[in-house]
C-alpha cells in the first residue's frame, strides 16, 4: 500500500510518517528533502526557491517525476508531499492539520536556534501557506487544502503522535478490509 501524506506545518507529517514506516515496515519519500536538495543546487533557500516557483514552476515538475519514479513498483511506501494525493491517486491520502499556535509551538521547540519567537514562526508558515496555494493554484489549479481530495483528515492540535498513528492504521486497516471485500466480490462475477 501506498500512503501519502500531506498537510500543514507543524503538524507532524514528518514524525508521523517515520513511525508509521516502522509499524509498517515501509520506505519514506520526502518531497521536501527533494525540494532542499534543489534549493541548495541553485543557491537558494527554500522560500526563495518557493517564490521562483510561483513564476517558473520548473522544481515543482521536477520533484513531481521525481516522486512518481520512485514510487512506481514500490508496494510498501509512504510518501510526504503536499501534493502527494494529486499524483499518486491510488494512495491512501492524508492530511494532517493542526492550528497556527500549535503548529509554530511544535516547530519552535525542536528549531529555537532558528527563530526568535513562535510569532516569527507562525509568520514564517502563514508565509509559506499562501505561497504553496497560489503556487498550486497556478500550476495545478487545486487547493491542497480541500478536504475532498483525502480519505483521512485529521488535526493533530491536541492528538500525541501515538494516537495520530493509531488513528491512521485504524484507517488503513479498514481501507484494506473494503479493498480486499471488493476485489473478492469482483472475482466472483
Amino acid at each position: 500500500m501506498i500512503i501519502t501524506i500531506s498537510g500543514k506545518p507543524g503538524s507532524g507529517r514528518t514524525s508521523i510518517a517515520q513511525l508509521l514506516a516502522h509499524q509498517l515496515k515501509a520506505k519514506v519519500l520526502r518531497a521536501g528533502k527533494i525540494r532542499e536538495q534543489i534549493a541548495e543546487e541553485k543557491g537558494l533557500g527554500i522560500d526563495e526557491l518557493n517564490e521562483l516557483d510561483e513564476i517558473k514552476p520548473e522544481s515543482d515538475e521536477r520533484v513531481d517525476a521525481t516522486l512518481r519514479h520512485l514510487a512506481q513498483g514500490e508496494e510498501n511506501l509512504i510518501v510526504v508531499s503536499l501534493l502527494g494525493w494529486k499524483f499518486l491517486p491510488d494512495s491512501f491520502r492524508i492530511f494532517l492539520d493542526v492550528s497556527e499556535r500549535v503548529g509554530a509551538h511544535r516547530v519552535f521547540r525542536t528549531m529555537p536556534y532558528a527563530f526568535a519567537n513562535e510569532d516569527d514562526v507562525r509568520q514564517l508558515h502563514t508565509q509559506r501557506l499562501s505561497s504553496d496555494r497560489r503556487r498550486f493554484a497556478t500550476v495545478y489549479q487545486v487547493d491542497h487544502l480541500n478536504k475532498n481530495h483525502y480519505d483521512l483528515w485529521i488535526d493533530t492540535s491536541m492528538l500525541t503522535q501515538k494516537e495520530v498513528v493509531d488513528m491512521i492504521l485504524n484507517s488503513v486497516n479498514k481501507e484494506d478490509t473494503v479493498s480486499a471485500a471488493v476485489r473478492k466480490q469482483s472475482e466472483a462475477f
